[in-house]
């Protein structure tokens, strides 16, 4: 049984050559190119498939079946666990950050300051929909930053609050410099 999608690459090398077949005879038979199935045994594979993997083990007589795991509980998190340091917190203490109370607060810091690291922390416990939607209502984020995020999550513009006419102008009111 495959259980993470690291060790793919490992079992369809490993079924194909038990089957005795070569990439080419297993992209013939799957109707795949040989160079994907050559790429992915090597773990050069960006866009791999449900239904690619079907018609791959399918091919070496096997049956794909898929175990959904459970997401991380989000109060199972300790604050500590928070990969960012000076970068998105400098002005408190990270440890007396809790979810949800400061949901809309942490998103906001790593949208605009995390690095990758951070990034990737926020969405493994954080669903896309409430990272959207802090996106849309932030007053926060600079321009630069929520046109980053609105390309990247492929939202309109005219969606996401800061990025709007009106909100450039209300910021000159409350701070001139």
């Amino acid at each position: 049984m495959v259980e993470t999608i690291s060790n793919i690459t490992y079992w369809v090398k490993k079924y194909r050559e038990n089957a005795n077949l070569s990439q080419q005879e297993l992209a013939q038979k799957s109707g795949i190119i040989q160079s994907y199935i050559s790429k992915l045994e090597r773990g050069k594979i960006n866009n791999l498939t449900i239904e690619t993997l079907e018609k791959i083990f399918s091919v070496l007589g096997y049956r794909l079946r898929i175990k959904p795991s459970k997401l991380p509980a989000r109060n199972r998190y300790s604050p500590s666990s928070i990969p960012c340091g000076i970068e998105c917190f400098w002005d408190i203490d990270k440890r007396n950050l809790r979810l949800p109370e400061h949901l809309f607060f942490l998103v906001e810091r790593i949208l605009e300051y995390g690095g990758i690291k951070s990034v990737k922390w926020l969405f493994s416990y954080i669903r896309k929909e409430e990272i959207i939607g802090v996106l849309k209502k932030s007053k926060n984020l600079t321009r630069k930053t929520a046109n980053f995020w609105t390309n990247y999550f492929g939202i309109n513009r005219r969606s996401v609050l800061c990025l709007s006419k009106r909100f450039p102008k209300e910021r000159e009111k409350i701070w001139r410099y």
